[in-house]
């Protein structure tokens, strides 16, 4: 749960907006971050409530043909379709760049922190699914109901059924009495009105930072031109003759047809000044929009290498430590309540299919007593926004 937390608000901070998908896997509850640039939204939804819109899709999940093929809720028949399309040579060349797109997505996805993320198997055939949930008027209940159709490489209806059908007869009911239609929860930390997408905090630095990164590219091209040794000759001092490069050694001598001074001369680069001063402008710009320095933010600043802190500096930390914790974004806090209603939904919906987690208490004595919870009983409270 930690490590899904900092991955949470590290990609909230790059991209503006993060995801947490719930579902019920082999019996257990099951929670997973989803990389945004997987992920469609419906545009007229509430940027601050995506269960308002018609539609969320998840793209580009990269399953093998045989994972498919022993899922009872898809269609035989589509499956078929896949696997005679797969065993042709365009199917192969597809199933190749479906490879390489899913160990690309791993790899986004491990470099955020994600630990469990699976790597595509050698010598397996990878399709490419989108899992749709979207809300379909249902003419008797008179009212939308939650449906999830899948599909495998964009043109095969793998499966299309209510959610009702999946996670429970429940589940429609029990999400609709948190005002929520979708087993998703999303979070932006800088939410607009008319734009779902908003910007991150990476976007507020991410001049600067360029600027800073074409400077420090300047400075390092331009030592290596100073290093070079580059030299002008002249042509004509002897037919035929060009300079070769000579291997320095000591007492080496070099012949060169006339005098060096009127045979050679160096190519003059003009060195860089420094740019260290401009770029310790640029990261206290950059504190400055992210949030201060280290001490300013509640860490300890990496700067003192074991040095003693002042009185001072120790009540900043204190103070603004605790004032991070208590300034913990609205947007934030309702996310994780979103999150929390699910699985309470998701438990009440499946709780006689689960499997019933074990707990154990410790006694004075050091004795350890199970106690198995029993998940079917009915949830009372609910989480209030």
């Amino acid at each position: 749960m930690d490590i899904l937390e900092e991955v949470d608000r590290k990609q909230e901070w790059l991209y503006g907006r993060s995801f947490m998908k719930l579902n019920i896997i082999d019996g257990w509850f099951h929670m997973e971050v989803i990389d945004p640039q997987d992920v469609l939204v419906d545009r007229y939804a509430n940027p601050w409530n995506i269960h308002t819109g018609r539609r969320i899709t998840h793209i580009r999940i990269f399953r093998t043909l045989s994972d498919i093929e022993r899922n009872p809720l898809y269609d035989a028949a589509a499956i078929n379709n896949l696997k005679v399309f797969f065993s042709t040579e365009q199917g192969m060349v597809i199933a190749g760049q479906n490879s390489l797109a899913a160990a690309d997505a791993a790899q986004r996805m491990n470099d955020m922190g994600v630990p469990d993320v699976i790597n595509p198997l050698v010598g397996e055939t990878y399709v490419e699914l989108n899992e749709t949930q979207y809300k379909s008027w249902d003419d008797a209940k008179q009212e939308d109901v939650t449906m999830v159709c899948v599909t495998g490489n964009g043109n095969e209806i793998l499966m299309d059924r209510p959610l009702t059908d999946i996670l429970g007869e429940n589940i429609q009911d029990i999400l609709k009495s948190y005002g929520m239609a979708f087993t998703w929860a999303s979070w932006a930390g800088d939410t607009e009105r008319t734009d779902i997408w908003s910007d991150g905090g990476a976007d507020s630095v991410r001049g600067l930072n360029l600027v800073a990164n074409a400077r420090w590219s300047q400075k390092v091209e331009n030592g290596t031109l100073v290093n070079y040794g580059m030299n002008f000759y002249d042509s004509t001092a002897k037919e035929g003759w060009t300079p070769v490069g000579y291997d320095p050694a000591p007492f080496g001598f070099y012949p060169l047809p006339g005098p060096p001074k009127d045979v050679l001369q160096s190519v003059t680069i003009p060195e860089m000044e420094d740019v260290f001063n401009e770029l310790e402008f640029i990261d206290s710009e950059i504190q400055g929009v992210s949030g201060a320095t280290a001490i300013e933010n509640g860490d300890t600043d990496p700067n003192a290498q074991g040095a003693q802190q002042t009185a001072q500096e120790i009540q900043i930390l204190a103070d603004k430590a605790k004032q991070r914790a208590q300034n913990i974004s609205k947007y934030h806090k309702r996310y994780w309540e979103d999150i929390g209603n699910i699985f309470v939904a998701l438990v009440m919906a499946n709780g006689d299919t689960m499997e019933k987690p074990t707990l154990y208490k410790k006694s004075a004595k050091g004795k350890y007593y199970p106690k198995t919870l029993d998940l079917n009983l009915p949830i009372q409270n609910k989480a209030t926004r």
